[in-house]
């Protein structure tokens, strides 16, 4: 058996694999002796042959998980492409990638993974899809949202579904025997994840309150957010707005405008009317400054994040 799991929502795709691993343990390795982990990158090819094709040891089945095959050179992957289709009966290999379809077009083994029964790309949710999911993780455990409740969190987190499943679990806990989670809870435990308080925050910015969105800064990283995490969040809400004002700008009707924002419809309309506070030339400025500030950070041109999310603030204020 062949199974394909890829995709940039790692914590989805990982949860996968270790379901798969767990499930193959429980019914054939209860001794762990015939599952077998693999770093393509790290690993000599003839090795990964070798475990693909081994028989179980004392058992019927092995399990092979090879991580990152897909990512090699072409020509360290094209011996895969024939090796695949010849896989023993008793094996069952299972090939992780973190890239998207995109990333892995040019593999050559692409096109046969994909077109295999048992192939699954995690790609980021949208609002809906994430919405979807928070609630069915909720349902898993007996608790309910209500609906704005439910819009609220998915607004909250996202594309992030590590984060997503991290928050539910602390709404779950904290909704204990009322089995059901509320607006206020979202708001009052999900501290900094919401859009209004990254728009809070942009709004001293635009409004050049220098204390006020200082403390508001503070107030986030004494909760427990990282400069990282802030500034990704930042970048997220100000691309929104940017799309928001120009479908101000352009005219389109507010249920046109909603569809094609593509969140949640509850996020859109906030956005939307949030977007009318901004001009589209300080947007534009904010979002190159986050740019900027991300390459700081990942070039080690600035010794931390904090100190560059410090200094975005006080370019954006100052600007």
């Amino acid at each position: 058996m062949i199974i394909f799991l890829y995709g940039t929502d790692t914590y989805r795709s990982r949860r996968k694999l270790s379901e798969i691993v767990a499930n193959f343990r429980a019914r054939e390795d209860k001794s762990g002796m015939n599952t077998t982990t693999m770093e393509a990158a790290k690993t000599d090819i003839g090795e990964i042959q070798q475990a693909l094709f081994s028989p179980a040891f004392l058992g019927n089945k092995r399990l092979v998980v090879v991580n990152g095959l897909l990512s090699l050179k072409r020509d360290e992957q094209k011996p895969f492409v024939d090796l695949i289709g010849r896989l023993p009966d008793s094996t069952t290999a299972v090939f992780y990638e973190a890239g998207d379809a995109k990333s892995l077009e040019k593999s050559p083994l692409l096109p046969l993974l994909t077109a295999g029964k048992f192939h699954w790309e995690f790609a980021p949710m949208n609002a809906a899809a994430m919405a979807t999911w928070i609630n069915a993780e909720a349902a898993s455990q007996g608790v309910s949202f209500v609906p704005h409740a439910l819009a609220a969190l998915a607004e909250a987190v996202a594309g992030d579904s590590a984060k997503a499943a991290n928050e539910t679990a602390k709404l779950i806990a904290h909704a204990g025997e009322k089995k059901m989670i509320e607006v206020a809870d979202v708001a009052s435990l999900v501290v900094g994840e919401t859009h209004e308080d990254m728009f809070g925050f942009l709004d001293a910015v635009a409004n050049k309150q220098t204390q006020r969105a200082a403390t508001m800064l503070e107030k986030q990283i004494e909760a427990g957010l990282e400069p990282m995490q802030m500034l990704a969040m930042l970048a997220r809400t100000v691309r929104l707005l940017i799309q928001a004002r120009d479908l101000l700008d352009r005219g389109v009707p507010q249920n046109e405008a909603v569809r094609e924002l593509g969140v949640h419809p509850f996020a859109a309309r906030k956005s939307l009317d949030q977007a009318r506070s901004f001009e589209m030339s300080f947007l534009t400025g904010l979002h190159t400054a986050l740019l900027e500030a991300d390459r700081k950070v990942k070039t080690g041109l600035t010794p931390t994040p904090r100190l560059v999310l410090d200094l975005f603030v006080a370019k954006a204020v100052g600007a």
